[in-house]
């Protein structure tokens, strides 16, 4: 129970740090165009102590390549191929004999190979080890392992069990068959700690991995026998305690369509890493190498097949072939004559395929043209606001700066009138007579004006506090604002969102318009991509100002733009409402077509209303209706589904 509860504790906080870890590298702000570089690395001792070793790697490169922000992914052993095949890493760092994994099914390409620092030296190889309690005195040799319970690491680690299977077979042992039973622990130290506890009769963990917790105290290595590799030569060369062939370390890999000016210049920066290097000291490395061969684990992989060779060996299609050379004539004369009936149907279908593939890569030159025409719309509002943010940020930075300055001379004049009290004070306690310091008194309190002071200090410090709660308010309605999109739908307060939105395009409607919101607060959280209907807002807000400009014009009047959200059934409707221009009756089923638009050349592209409509209809299952009558003003209603599941939490 007591080793139960030590393996408890040391996974929580394993957790705990890396929440820890991953909320400081989140946090830290993207200055200019900084591209994210992943890099997947295989915890294959938990996931903290991968963060722990690899995050000043990451460090490291970020620092000697400009422009990029590298950053660590943990992965367990089952998770790099899949994180792989959904393009999410850029490098892998993980062992061999995955590595010859990615290699064969999706290009992966070395670029270095890891100096390993052990006892003072660095090495490139690494091995197995097996392994069982020094108090067991019927294991003398690998023999004595049948029918006894075996612990390894993992089905995908070389060291940590693929290297000791090879062994095994080479020896004429199956430990699939042969060992009582058989299982993975997942990391290198809980397979120690298994045989160490006795919850395992034997194990195996690659070369080091005794030794490292035996250098933090963990375990006392006397208290361990290993079978040793037979080539006692190499050993000498090789002193670390290894039961296995060794293998060349492990390899930092590009994966995926990485850049080769990038490909170059992180591996310049791994082969220049010195090993009194933060990052290689964090590593436990002497730095990196030129890549090694990785051929010894292609051939362990081939006779074990496994991974990418689990057919190595079978029977192929040529070989069948000529083995049976009167069957495959016979095959060969059916097809042909099926292959004739066939003809005929293929030139009768030759011209829908033809004209499929053709409407095939019209919708795919469509796709593409909305992607980029959603992206210019959304540099186009970006450039649209800037100025507008700026100005209105300005706005109560200058009557702070105002106040301030105020604030200094006032502080003079008082600290004038409190020198005076201060000498008049001492003057009386010495015995002096006051009188002149009472009349100087006054006159500095009549030069001083302090009944001014006294009224309009409290207001410059409202007005400057009222000044700095505004700049905030802005910086916090832009931030939510560009928060960047994800993938999926995310449950967000729309009120919220359209109330940043009026913040972040005051500057586009103050000077027409007065707009007013009627929001419903009783709204649950709706699943939402919510910066694409913080642009479709938007789109809204610009539109109606524009029209309400055009009624106004340089009159000095205003119109009205009111936003309102409510529940329709089961939608969340939200209507904006203008008392601009209007939109004529014969165009109004036009408004959502690409392309068109009422404004004047140079005002509009036509894209914005498009790009609304998809973002309601297509991404959202939701509803873009438009009601307008000529010279009274246009409403554009926005619907989206409720979930009805899903209550809002307000914010404390």
């Amino acid at each position: 129970m007591r080793t139960i509860g030590k393996i408890i504790s040391k996974r929580l906080r394993q957790t705990i740090g890396i929440v820890v870890l991953l909320f400081f590298v989140n946090a830290v702000p993207i200055i200019g165009a900084i591209q994210p570089i992943k890099i997947g690395v295989l915890a294959n001792r938990g996931r903290f102590e991968c963060m722990q070793r690899w995050s000043p790697t990451a460090t490291y490169l970020s620092r000697a390549i400009d422009g990029y922000k590298f950053t660590i992914v943990p992965l367990l052993f089952d998770e790099i191929e899949q994180a792989v095949r959904q393009g999410k890493l850029d490098f892998v760092l993980t062992n061999p004999s995955i590595y010859v994994n990615l290699e064969i099914r999706f290009d992966a390409n070395r670029i270095a190979t890891l100096k390993n620092m052990r006892l003072g030296k660095p090495y490139t190889e690494f091995g197995g080890v097996i392994f069982y309690r020094s108090d067991r005195s019927d294991i003398r040799s690998l023999d004595d392992l049948r029918g006894q319970s075996f612990v390894a690491v993992n089905e995908n680690a070389l060291g940590g069990w693929q290297a000791a299977w090879f062994k095994f077979k080479k020896d004429g042992i199956n430990p699939y068959e042969d060992f009582s039973s058989l299982k993975f622990s997942g990391t290198q130290d809980e397979a120690i700690f298994a045989v160490r506890d006795g919850v395992a009769d034997a194990g195996t963990v690659r070369t080091d991995a005794l030794e490292l917790l035996a250098e933090t105290g963990e375990i006392n290595i006397e208290n361990f026998k290993i079978f040793p590799h037979r080539d006692h030569k190499k050993s000498e060369i090789f002193p670390l305690l290894h039961s296995t062939n060794l293998y060349p370390e492990w390899p930092f890999a590009r994966i995926g369509p990485v850049a080769d000016s990038l490909v170059q210049k992180v591996a310049i920066a791994l082969l220049e890493m010195p090993p009194s290097s933060s990052a290689a000291k964090a590593a436990k490395c002497a730095g990196w190498s030129v890549p090694l061969s990785y051929q010894p684990v292609r051939d362990c992989l081939k006779i074990l097949k496994i991974g990418p060779f689990k057919h190595y060996g079978e029977t192929t299609i040529v070989q069948f072939i000529l083995q049976n050379k009167l069957l495959t004539v016979l095959v060969i004369i059916i097809l042909m004559i099926v292959l004739g009936f066939l003809i005929g149907v293929i030139r009768l279908n030759k011209r829908l395929h033809l004209a499929k593939q053709k409407i095939e890569q019209e919708l795919q030159e469509r796709k593409q043209l909305e992607i980029q025409l959603g992206q210019a719309q959304k540099l186009e509002a970006i450039g649209q606001l800037a100025a507008g943010i700026a100005h209105e940020i300005n706005t109560p930075s200058q009557f702070i700066n105002d106040n301030l300055t105020f604030l200094k001379t006032a502080f003079e004049d008082l600290g004038a009138v409190v020198s005076v009290f201060q000498q008049t004070k001492e003057n009386y306690q010495n015995g002096k007579n006051v009188k002149k310091d009472i009349r100087k008194i006054e006159e500095v309190i009549e030069s001083s004006d302090l009944e001014f002071l006294e009224e309009e200090v409290p207001q410059a410090l409202e007005q400057s506090l009222q000044g700095i709660d505004r700049i905030r308010k802005i910086v916090k309605a832009m931030k939510e604002f560009s928060h960047p999109s994800t993938e999926e739908k995310k449950l967000s307060d729309i009120n919220r969102a359209i109330e940043n939105t009026v913040i972040v395009s005051a500057n586009e409607w103050k000077y027409v318009a007065d707009l007013k919101t009627e929001l419903d607060e009783s709204l649950p959280l709706l699943p939402c991509y919510v910066d694409e209907f913080n642009q479709v807002v938007l789109n809204m807000i610009v539109n109606a100002a524009h029209a309400i400009g055009d009624v106004v014009g340089d009159s000095g009047e205003k119109g009205t733009i009111t936003i309102k959200t409510m529940r329709n059934g089961s939608y969340a409707e939200v209507r904006i409402c203008d008392t601009g221009t209007g939109i004529p009756k014969n165009i109004q089923h036009r408004v959502f077509d690409p392309f068109f638009t009422t404004k004047e050349v140079g005002k509009g592209t036509g894209q914005g209303l498009a790009i609304s409509y998809d973002v309601i209809v297509n991404k959202h299952g939701g509803e873009l209706m438009v009601e307008s009558k000529p010279g009274k003003g246009t409403t554009f209603i926005i619907r989206i589904p409720m979930d009805h599941g899903k209550t809002k939490e307000k914010d404390g």
